[in-house]
């Protein structure tokens, strides 16, 4: 299979109206929604229905031209419902004879103009989470951060003008 990604999309949305929700109410928001869109009949539903459209008839004799301004709007509006993507590599092995000449391996989202990148590894047994913001609000990354030193954490931040935390 060429060019294939399927992902999951969590937003939290049973936030308190008050703005009192907790790190563990969205967290456990998020988790259910993660564990829901994992599922083998959600993710096969949703490889049909993107083979079903890719395929249909219709679709194909479509003018290339009308498909790619078609693609254009529906990727410029999907892009406007989210705030964040995460992507989780999990652990990044590497081989024996370059374990030696390498501290830490690191992975950086590219993304829309006004969200959030956000990727995650562990390699060299440390957790390591870049972020990739397009704009100067960091307000999201800074609280992420302090959460995580709140709850005992130790965290090391680091910017792409040098600035070390």
């Amino acid at each position: 299979m060429r060019n294939f990604s399927l992902f999951t999309n969590v937003g939290a949305y049973n936030l308190k109206k008050d703005k009192s929700s907790t790190i563990d109410d969205i967290l456990n928001e998020i988790k259910g929604k993660i564990k829901e869109g994992t599922e083998k009949d959600v993710l096969e539903k949703n490889i049909t229905m993107n083979v079903s459209t890719a395929s249909s008839p219709v679709i194909k004799i479509l003018p290339n031209g009308l498909k790619k301004v078609a693609l254009k709007i529906g990727y410029k509006n999907g892009q406007q419902k989210f705030a964040c993507t995460l992507s989780n590599l999990g652990v990044c092995k590497m081989p024996p004879e370059m374990k030696e000449h390498v501290d830490r391996m690191e992975v950086f989202l590219g993304g829309p103009r006004n969200a959030i990148g956000c990727a995650v590894n562990c390699s060299a047994d440390k957790l390591n989470i870049a972020f990739n913001v397009a704009s100067k609000q960091t307000d999201v990354v800074r609280t992420f951060y302090k959460t995580l030193g709140d709850l005992g954490i130790r965290v090391r931040v680091e910017s792409s003008d040098g600035g070390e935390q």
